[in-house]
């Protein structure tokens, strides 16, 4: 053992050189040859921390490795087992293995360490295509389908479904609502899009991308009853917006772990700036030309308002932190107070009318 390693108490070396040599339930140095390669180091964390990114295992390799021999000898095993950044990494082996505190050099080193082993490309490594991405497909096809059952039946269906400002006590409106359209146009723009947004958002969030769907759409029937006391409401719209605050509200919540976080906010605040100036201007227009429009400009924005808020709330947040916790529980009590306060205007405007 070199010199650096004297201030370490003989038992602890003792310990680590137990966990470097084979033949225990360790066995990180498995063939007995002195060193550590990638594949061992890889099979030691596995055993100690379960799954663990190759990425991390070869940046951990690289960063120890300080002959670039790409190899570990028992002195590089030793600097990488009690380097802070690590210990605090992964509980287990910090919490089995090592109770002692490293010197101030190694600790200086911690912090770019950890940056690199924990954070960047951690949402990425999260995308994956099983039985719970396959819900905007689903909700896809249902909506396609009843679009042409309705107009087989000549709309007898939405009847029943449309979300109506004077049968807004009919709760099941309020989610309903989203199966009718009332153009193939209208449907298929919706379609698209959700399926654009959406599948991506299912394939690392799984089924809390429908959650969101569904709260956008039940945001854009309050803030239309709201503004409307007389106003039918169809199509997927305001869930579809409230996909574009919810990338947003990913972006924030999961900065340091996507490997390209700008990007991603530069593309969605460009869709949602552009969306909304798209609707003003049509919305200036037709009221320049006295032309009554059938969109219901208000209830997109009824649809972004939930979608970032409850994005926040219950997308997943690869690493939490203490800022994110406080943006986590500040957007819960402002959905909350949103939330009560439409319904308790929505309910009071009924007993009066």
């Amino acid at each position: 053992v070199r010199a650096s390693a004297t201030p370490y108490h003989e038992k602890l070396l003792w310990g680590y050189a137990f966990i470097f040599k084979p033949n225990n339930s360790f066995q990180c140095d498995s063939d007995d040859d002195g060193r550590v390669s990638v594949a061992e180091l890889r099979t030691f964390l596995a055993n100690n921390e379960g799954y663990v990114p190759d990425r991390v295992v070869k940046c951990l390799h690289r960063c120890f490795d300080k002959n670039q021999d790409h190899q570990l000898d028992f002195d590089e095993f030793l600097d990488l087992m009690i380097d802070p950044a690590v210990t605090s990494t992964f509980k287990r082996i910090g919490s089995r293995y090592l109770k002692f505190v490293a010197p101030s050099s190694i600790r200086r080193r911690s912090l770019t360490l950890r940056r690199n082993i924990s954070n960047t490309g951690l949402y990425e490594e999260e995308i994956t295509f099983n039985q719970y991405t396959v819900g905007m497909l689903v909700l896809s096809i249902v909506q396609i389908v009843c679009y042409y059952v309705d107009m087989e039946l000549d709309y007898a269906i939405r009847d029943y479904t449309e979300f109506n400002s004077r049968k807004k006590y009919q709760v099941w409106r309020y989610v309903t609502f989203v199966l009718d359209h009332g153009s193939a146009l209208h449907l298929y723009g919706n379609v698209a899009v959700q399926l654009i947004l959406g599948l991506p958002l299912e394939m690392v969030h799984s089924w809390r991308v429908l959650v969101i769907y569904l709260a956008g759409a039940v945001g854009g029937c309050l803030v239309q009853a709201v503004a409307c006391d007389d106003c039918a409401l169809i199509g997927g719209s305001p869930g579809v917006f409230s996909f574009y605050s919810a990338h947003l509200a990913i972006v924030i919540m999961n900065w340091r772990e996507m490997s390209h976080p700008i990007v991603h906010l530069i593309i969605f605040l460009i869709l949602i700036i552009f969306g909304a100036i798209r609707d003003y201007f049509m919305y200036m227009y037709e009221s320049d030309q006295g032309i009554s429009s059938n969109i219901s400009y208000l209830s997109h924005i009824g649809g972004i308002v939930p979608g970032f808020l409850l994005g926040i709330i219950v997308l997943r947040n690869i690493r939490k932190t203490k800022m994110e916790k406080i943006v986590w529980n500040l957007s819960v009590v402002i959905l909350c107070c949103l939330t009560v306060g439409f319904v308790v205007y929505n309910i009071t405007m009924e007993f009066m009318h």
